[in-house]
């Protein structure tokens, strides 16, 4: 039987709102059967068709890549989703669930990512290295096929192609529980950062949910240049240590980089406004959850995101259909042990109670956007402007700068208006106050320049 070369989206995907992804910690025994969908997996079979040169490119990765895989020890190897359904059916079920209101999950992830890279940057299939996230085996993929393979897409190879197999949270033998997540997390985070400030029974599913300052981290020149965690993981912190590593290593960004989606989040400065950009490609749930009150409970994503469940036949399992916490009732079930003593007596009242605290965030992260916005559009007048005064500019584009970074650090993408507000649970103390600041910065910004301060987020 054909080996599967299994290779997944990388870190871009999240400045086109899919989220970003890394991954290094423990898998769980009692948890998941990760997979990708149905239609991701029917959609990623691809032949080799391409140009003669990247074809002869392709043609020795994949050979170096099947005979890495193929040396591999058994708990390494990749199974397919076919191979993991057989075993798991009611995990890998559950996983490929899709929501009612067509909200992103895995079942239709890679699909919309397929298309997305073939419309913004005319790819012909998923770039080798996005497997840095989703191929559990990526590491080893990479040293047999070297750095200037990266960029050769899934077109090229002649095998299946499957977006996010289980093994990028578990083992091939999940039983064993064995520990088989690689990733590139090395590239802008140090592994003692990583391990000091990262509680790791969120780290499986901070994979995917965390801070990432940007693809161009994974190129050999800029790889290690940066560890986000160096000072701590909140938000001052992080900005702290992103602008040293700029002002060490500042990222020149080249067409190559351009042409491939390493540029998008890369720490750069704006044209249009003069201002130096830090994580406008951020979304950091992982880090924005660290030191919640559900954390210092004692509550892991699971608890809310992958309750058990129980098939007809009474079989217990875990529900993997991670994507709508507020239509299953095990899991608001679950809220209602501490919070009937606050009044929510029903599932139901837990709902509409979240409900109404993710309406109260959009309402702020909508009016912070707007601000935002309005901010930009003042500063990139003065940037052009030749009599404006240069002292005046220059604190008018540090601020903006922090407001830039401030307004993605409280865990929701501008760009991303759909799930405005969808984090209100995770920590809203931690996210409403990376708002103020943002706000805060732009008040000062819009003061240097002669302007109204912003209104202050209710």
């Amino acid at each position: 039987m054909k080996k599967k070369l299994i290779v997944g989206f990388v870190v871009m995907a999240c400045a086109l709102c899919l989220g970003v992804a890394f991954g290094c910690a423990p898998a769980q025994n009692q948890a998941s059967s990760a997979s990708a969908s149905a239609d991701a997996a029917a959609s990623a079979e691809t032949s080799a068709v391409a140009s003669d040169e990247a074809a002869t490119s392709a043609e020795a990765v994949a050979s170096s890549a099947a005979a890495s895989q193929a040396a591999a020890p058994a708990t390494g190897e990749m199974l397919s989703l076919a191979e993991y359904a057989e075993k798991y059916p009611l995990q890998t079920s559950s996983w490929l669930q899709k929501r009612e209101d067509g909200g992103k999950c895995m079942a239709t992830m890679e699909e919309n990512f397929r298309a997305t890279l073939g419309a913004a940057f005319g790819m012909d299939g998923i770039p080798l290295y996005c497997g840095s996230c989703h191929n559990a085996n990526y590491k080893q993929l990479l040293a047999e096929v070297g750095d200037e393979n990266m960029l050769v897409t899934d077109a090229h190879y002649d095998g299946i192609i499957e977006y996010m197999g289980c093994g990028v949270c578990h083992s091939a033998d999940l039983e064993a529980g064995v520990d088989d997540n690689t990733s590139f997390w090395p590239t802008f985070i140090s592994e003692e950062s990583w391990n000091k400030y990262i509680n790791q029974d969120d780290a499986v599913c901070g994979q995917c949910h965390m801070l990432e300052p940007s693809s161009a981290y994974m190129l050999p020149e800029f790889r290690g240049t940066v560890d986000i965690y160096k000072y701590g993981i909140d938000a001052d912190s992080v900005y702290k240590a992103m602008m040293e590593a700029w002002e060490e290593n500042p990222i020149e960004i080249t067409q190559v980089m351009v042409d491939n989606g390493f540029h998008v989040g890369a720490t750069r400065i704006d044209e249009e406004t003069g201002a130096l950009i830090i994580g406008d490609n951020n979304k950091p749930i992982l880090e924005t959850y660290q030191g919640s009150n559900h954390q210092n409970m004692g509550l892991t994503c699971i608890d809310c995101h992958m309750v058990e469940a129980t098939a007809e036949d009474g079989t217990t399992y875990t529900d993997h259909f991670a994507c709508d916490p507020l239509n299953n009732e095990t899991a608001l079930e679950n809220c209602l042990t501490c919070h009937k003593a606050q009044g929510q007596d029903s599932t139901e009242a837990m709902r509409e109670f979240v409900l109404g605290k993710q309406e109260e965030l959009a309402k702020a992260q909508q009016a912070l956007e707007a601000n935002l916005a309005t901010f930009k559009d003042e500063l990139a007048q003065a940037n052009v402007n030749s009599a404006f005064d240069a002292d005046a500019l220059k604190t008018a584009q540090e601020a903006y700068t922090k407001a830039v970074f401030y307004t993605q650090f409280q865990a929701q993408l501008t760009s991303d208006k759909k799930n405005q507000g969808a984090t209100a649970a995770h920590n809203p103390t931690e996210t409403y106050a990376n708002i103020e600041k943002a706000e805060a910065a732009i008040t000062e910004g819009m003061a240097a320049l002669g302007q109204e301060g912003s209104a202050q987020a209710a």
